[in-house]
């Protein structure tokens, strides 16, 4: 018993030092570990909320979609895919796949075929043109010469020299012929008085080139009436020889495809009288007809270079396939 009152036994144990103050919830509190701190504003509703997801979103894909499918469809022509032939020497250029001069647009009639190199437009007589003849967005002019029905294209005499034909067609006309006036033209001068006319032509299924005051000067061994899609080129002003080509007025050489098919020698000079051009027919109309569906036809008017001629084929090679 301790008496002398320095340490009184109440106070010693008393409550006070074991006093819930120490370990009070205020060390623990709710305030440490409250609400706020996982509170429903860290992933409150506005971090994915329906702005995220809005209708925005959909909004803009649908339209997106609609507007510009439904826009090209309805848009007038279709884009050529193709690349297009050397335009610096193309004098003249009928497109059955754009014969109106837009691709991809068919006219309701044809009676006029658009020269989209230049304004050399052709007036058809007795020909129609064939949608899809040749594939998809892949027409024809269609020439159909008969014995008493001609069927032609005319057009003002493009008066060259030197000029490269190159004409896309399918025929089964082998009619054949032994001279200038019933000879069927592919494409051609006409026949007036005693002008030097001239015509790239197909007799018998033989391609050849021929002036009216000698007949045939240039004719090819083979056959072509089969009906099958070709591309048939004639080039005046070279001719081949086994040494290379020799560049020469009077030289004519003719290709199928890509390939060689014959050359030869014509009288030189220009093709300049009276002023008319056919495709299909010689001014007389039921001579020289010619029954073709026509995919395109390119005069130009001098020899092309190498770079030129790759340009050509290329666009031959997609536009056709050959």
């Amino acid at each position: 018993m301790d008496r002398t009152g320095l340490n009184p036994a109440p106070e010693v144990d008393a409550a006070g030092v074991d006093a819930p103050g120490v370990d009070a919830p205020g060390m623990d509190a709710p305030g440490m570990d409250a609400p706020g701190v996982d509170a429903p504003g860290v992933d409150a509703p506005g971090v994915d909320a329906p702005g995220v997801d809005a209708p925005g979103v959909d909004a803009g894909t649908d339209a997106g979609t609609d507007a510009g499918t439904d826009a090209g469809t309805d848009a007038g022509p279709i884009v050529d895919p193709c690349p297009g032939p050397p335009m610096g020497p193309l004098d003249i250029w009928y497109d059955a796949q754009a014969p109106t001069g837009v691709y991809g647009v068919v006219p309701a009639a044809f009676d006029t075929w658009t020269d989209r190199a230049g304004t050399n437009h052709a007036t058809c007589v007795n020909t129609r043109l064939a949608p899809n003849e040749f594939g998809t967005n892949r027409h024809a002019v269609i020439l159909t010469g008969s014995d008493s029905e001609a069927s032609y294209c005319q057009f003002a005499n493009p008066d060259l020299t030197n000029m490269v034909i190159v004409a896309v067609l399918a025929t089964d006309d082998g009619r054949d012929a032994g001279g200038w006036i019933a000879s069927p033209v592919i494409v051609g001068g006409d026949r007036d008085g005693n002008h030097n006319d001239a015509g790239f032509v197909m007799a018998g299924g033989r391609l050849g080139f021929t002036r009216r005051n000698v007949g045939h000067d240039v004719r090819g061994p083979n056959r072509y009436a089969d009906n099958v899609l070709r591309s048939y080129s004639m080039v005046r002003g070279v001719r081949f020889t086994p040494g290379g080509p020799v560049f020469e007025g009077e030289g004519i050489t003719i290709f199928v495809n890509d390939g060689f098919e014959v050359t030869g020698t014509t009288t030189s000079g220009r093709v300049d009288q009276p002023g008319e051009w056919y495709l299909g027919a010689h001014e007389t109309l039921l001579n020289g007809r010619f029954s073709a569906r026509y995919a395109e036809v390119l005069v130009f008017d001098r020899i092309l270079d190498g770079d030129e001629i790759l340009a050509l084929n290329t666009h031959l090679s997609c536009r056709h396939g050959i």
